[in-house]
């Protein structure tokens, strides 16, 4: 079991506020406890790499992972991929990943996603696996996956372009709250305008 008490403590205290105060009492009392649920230690990875400390939250995650819970090896994947708390592996990032939505985390198909829409040194760039992922990713109301999709609409890629559909799939990503789709909204008939480095 993980040794975090103190340090998920103050965390849990400085990241929460009156909303979900009942929440973070409850993962209070089960880690005081030694109770402490598989989704608890993805909040407290959340609250650990977002203070900044990517080895507590890899630690989190991992723990999650070994008990086969699809959300902790979903971010088990990310660090992975993107070296938090860890080294970069990105065959080993994919491979979870990919396991992790095939046991229902949905919110991994906008992972792969980005996996296959920004690439890496070992895994290429593939416009249809990009467009593939993000579309699935909106099946599920995720919100920057639709920003993709307009991304992926816009500029043709593993798709036709389509300024319509990339305008609508932009619009519903502002409607949820994605407000740098905004922009892209507004210059979708920009020929010149570069959209997140493609």
């Amino acid at each position: 079991m993980l040794n975090l008490s103190c340090d998920a403590i103050f965390l849990a205290d400085t990241h929460y506020n009156k909303q979900n105060i009942t929440e973070l009492k409850q993962i209070l009392l089960d880690i005081l406890d030694g109770r402490i649920k598989t989704s608890q230690l993805i909040l407290l990875g959340d609250i650990f790499e977002d203070h900044d400390e990517p080895e507590k939250a890899l630690k989190c995650y991992r723990s999650a992972a070994d008990q086969n819970y699809a959300d902790g090896l979903m971010n088990l994947g990310r660090c992975y991929w993107y070296g938090i708390g860890c080294n970069v592996d990105e065959l080993k990032g994919v491979q979870l990943l990919e396991k992790s939505l095939g046991m229902g985390a949905d919110d991994a198909n906008y992972w792969l996603g980005m996996v296959y829409y920004f690439g890496g040194n070992e895994i290429k760039a593939n416009g249809a696996l990009a467009f593939k992922y993000f579309s699935a990713a909106c099946e599920y109301g995720i919100a920057y996956a639709m920003k993709y999709v307009g991304h992926c609409y816009y500029l043709g890629l593993g798709t036709s372009k389509n300024k319509d559909k990339a305008r609508e799939y932009y619009l519903e990503a502002v409607k949820r709250g994605i407000k740098d789709a905004v922009i892209a909204y507004a210059f979708v008939d920009c020929a010149s305008i570069k959209i997140w480095g493609r």
